[in-house]
């Protein structure tokens, strides 16, 4: 299963990652980690609004989780709903966000 995750959005929704921590992404990076150890079957692609200059980051990025931060000028939630708009077969992925406009999007 592949799981296409609003990063900031989920951290507003954990109790122990605070929105104000200046490593939030790193440690919620951490944490997709260590869930995505127990089955190769789950793969994420985790987006963030600013942070680290944009795009797809090697240094945080493993085999199982793919993290991008998104390019001065664009929206985690833009880029979320292109690569909805890709998805070639749907029950394959999970959509993680609590944001109305990207549901909408995937519906």
């Amino acid at each position: 299963m592949h799981y296409l995750i609003d990063g900031h959005n989920l951290i507003a929704k954990l109790p122990d990652i605070d929105l104000s921590d200046p490593d939030d992404e790193i440690q919620l990076i951490l944490k997709l980690r260590q869930w995505t150890a127990v089955s190769l079957k789950r793969v994420v692609t985790v987006y963030f609004d600013g942070g680290i200059p944009g795009g797809h980051n090697v240094n945080l990025s493993n085999s199982q989780v793919k993290v991008i931060f998104v390019s001065e000028g664009k929206t985690a939630d833009s880029l979320i709903i292109a690569s909805i708009n890709r998805v070639k077969n749907p029950p394959e992925f999970v959509l993680v966000t609590s944001d109305q406009e990207i549901i909408a999007a995937a519906n």
